[in-house]
C-alpha cells in the first residue's frame, strides 16, 4: 500500500518539475533585469495552496490534497514569473536551433553546477547514513537543526547574493576589474556584519529557538535538547555557507563553474573524512561539526583562488570589518542574553507567548547593541544600514 501511494503521489506531481523550470528561468532573467521582487514573493504563491489544504481538508483525504496544492503553487509561481517577462520586452516565439552559440556555451558551463549541486544531495545521504547508527531522533534532530540555520544564510544571505549577482556580472563582462573587486569586498563585508551576530545569536539562544518553533506534540524537551546540540555547531559556520555561496556566485560571474566544482569536490571529500571522524566522540554533534569545518576549508579556498583571479579583494579591509563585526556582534549577544535572563526572572515560568516575547526581546536587543557599536566604532556597513533605515523613516514621516 504504502509503495503505491508513493508511485500514485509520484506520477501525481511530475509535472512540478516543468513548472520549477520555467519559474527558475524567469526567476534568473528577472533578477538579471534587477527585479527582485517577484521572484521574493513567488514562494508565497508556491506554499500557500498548501497551507490552505492542511486548514481545511481533513486528515484521512489530505496526502493527496497537498500534492495536488504542490503542483498547482508550482505552476501558478511559474506563471507569475512567466508572465513578468513581457514587461522586460521579453517576445516568445518557439524556436529551437541546436546550433546557437548561447546554448553551446550553457552546455559547457552547466554540466559542473550540477555535480557541484548534487554535492548536496551526497551529503544529505551520508549525514542520514551515519546518524542512523546513533541513538534514536538523531535523523530528525539533525534535519530539524538545518532547517532553523539555513534560515540566517539562506534567506538573507541568499538575498544578498542574489541582489550583488547581476552588478557582479556586468562587472565580470566589462572587464572592469576595479570595480568587481569593489563589488566582492562589499559583499564579504555586508555579508559578515550580517550573519555573525545571526550566527551568535543562534548559538546563544538555541534551545530556545527550538523549543518556541517545534516542542509541542511528540516533539518533546528531550527532542528540543538533542536538535539543540547539533544545532549549536551548525551555528558556528552560517558565516562560512553564506560566504561560499556568495563566493561561487562570484565565480559564475566570471564564467568559471570549474573552480566551484573543485571546491564542491573538496568539500564532499574533507566533510566525509570529518564527519566519520568526529561522529564517534560527538555523535550527531559530530556530524554538523564536520559539516561546518568542511564549509570553512572551502570557503577558504574559494577566498584564495579568487584573490589569485582578482590580484587582491580587499584583505586588510575585510580583516578590519570581520573583527568589528565579530567584537560588536559578541557585544550584542552579551546584552541579549543579560536582557533575556532579566525577562525570564521577571516572567517566571512563562507561557510560550510569554517565551516568545522573552526571546525577542533578547534577539531585538543583541541587533540594536551591535548596529549601535557598529556606528560608534566606525563600521561602514553598521553605518550604511543605519544611514539607509533613517532615510526610509523620514520617507515615511514626510
Amino acid at each position: 500500500a504504502a509503495i503505491a501511494l508513493a508511485l500514485s503521489l509520484t506520477r501525481m506531481m511530475l509535472p512540478m518539475i516543468l513548472f520549477m523550470g520555467l519559474g527558475g528561468v524567469a526567476a534568473a532573467v528577472l533578477n538579471a533585469n534587477r527585479q527582485f521582487m517577484a521572484p521574493a514573493m513567488v514562494g508565497l504563491m508556491n506554499n500557500l495552496p498548501v497551507v490552505l489544504v492542511l486548514l481545511f481538508i481533513g486528515q484521512g483525504e489530505r496526502i493527496g490534497w497537498v500534492a495536488s496544492a504542490l503542483v498547482f503553487g508550482a505552476a501558478a509561481g511559474a506563471l507569475i514569473l512567466v508572465g513578468q517577462l513581457p514587461r522586460l520586452g521579453f517576445r516568445f516565439r518557439l524556436i529551437l536551433d541546436w546550433r546557437d552559440p548561447a546554448l553551446a556555451q550553457v552546455g559547457r558551463l552547466i554540466l559542473p553546477v550540477v555535480f557541484s549541486t548534487g554535492v548536496i544531495h551526497f551529503q544529505d545521504f551520508v549525514d542520514r547514513y551515519l546518524a542512523s547508527h546513533l541513538a534514536e531522533g538523531s535523523i530528525s534532530a539533525l534535519n530539524y537543526a538545518v532547517r532553523v540555520n539555513s534560515l540566517p544564510y539562506g534567506v538573507v544571505g541568499a538575498a544578498i547574493a542574489t541582489v550583488l549577482y547581476p552588478t557582479l556580472s556586468e562587472h565580470a563582462a566589462a572587464r572592469d576589474s576595479a570595480a568587481l573587486r569593489t563589488t566582492v569586498g562589499n559583499g564579504l563585508r555586508t555579508l559578515a556584519f550580517v550573519l555573525l551576530p545571526m550566527a551568535l545569536g543562534l548559538f546563544v539562544f538555541r534551545a530556545a529557538i527550538v523549543q518556541i518553533f517545534f516542542q509541542r506534540g511528540a516533539f518533546d524537551p528531550r527532542a528540543t535538547a538533542t536538535t539543540a546540540y547539533a544545532l549549536e555547531f551548525y551555528a558556528l559556520g552560517i558565516l562560512f555557507f553564506g560566504w561560499q555561496d556568495f563566493l561561487q556566485r562570484c565565480f559564475f560571474a566570471l564564467q568559471d563553474t570549474i573552480t566551484p566544482l573543485i571546491a564542491a569536490a573538496g568539500l564532499m571529500l574533507l566533510s566525509f573524512g570529518l564527519k566519520v571522524a568526529l561522529v564517534g566522540p560527538l555523535a550527531h554533534g559530530g556530524i554538523a561539526l564536520g559539516m561546518t569545518l568542511a564549509a570553512l576549508a572551502s570557503t577558504s579556498f574559494l577566498l584564495w583562488r579568487l584573490r589569485h583571479r582578482l590580484g587582491t579583494i580587499g584583505g586588510r579591509a575585510l580583516l578590519r570589518s570581520w573583527t568589528l563585526s565579530l567584537l560588536t556582534a559578541a557585544a550584542g549577544t552579551a546584552a541579549g542574553y543579560l536582557a533575556y535572563q532579566l525577562a525570564a526572572r521577571f516572567w517566571g515560568n512563562a507561557s510560550s507567548i510569554q517565551q516568545a516575547l522573552r526571546l525577542s526581546i533578547g534577539l531585538g536587543v543583541l541587533v540594536v547593541v551591535h548596529i549601535g557599536l557598529a556606528v560608534a566604532l566606525g563600521n561602514r556597513e553598521g553605518t550604511e544600514l543605519a544611514d539607509r533605515f533613517s532615510r526610509r523613516l523620514r520617507k515615511q514621516k514626510a
